[in-house]
């Protein structure tokens, strides 16, 4: 069951051992290939990640513009906000003393002749 039949044991030695053979013929070979090509691969790398944060601080840099510049026009729409004359209501510091009730005076009225 391990290996579901002789055929397919001896088919996988021989690959693995084939393999083995050919990367240790093929060494010096993709030593010279395979070096400038991760090589490439790295400075790829490296210049990617330099853009990456390049684009990163730049776009930090608008992000700061724009925070600046939604203050400044708060702060003017609060200024507008505060030159808009409102009625002030006016409470005296002193209560008013209270009087007695005014006098009520009649006029003498005319009767009709």
């Amino acid at each position: 069951m391990l290996f579901n039949g002789t055929r397919n044991f001896i088919f996988g030695f021989a690959v693995g051992f084939g393999t083995g053979y050919i990367s240790r013929e093929l060494t010096p070979y993709l030593k010279n290939i395979a070096r400038p090509a991760v090589k490439g691969v790295i400075k790829l790398s490296v210049r990617s990640f330099e853009k990456m944060k390049e684009g990163l601080f730049h776009f930090g840099e608008m992000m700061e513009d724009i925070t600046e510049e939604v203050k400044v026009e708060l702060k003017e729409e609060s200024r507008k906000a505060k030159k808009v004359k409102r009625p002030r209501v006016v409470t005296p510091l002193v209560r008013p003393v209270e009087t007695e009730a005014p006098i009520e005076t009649t006029t003498p009225t005319r009767r009709p002749a």
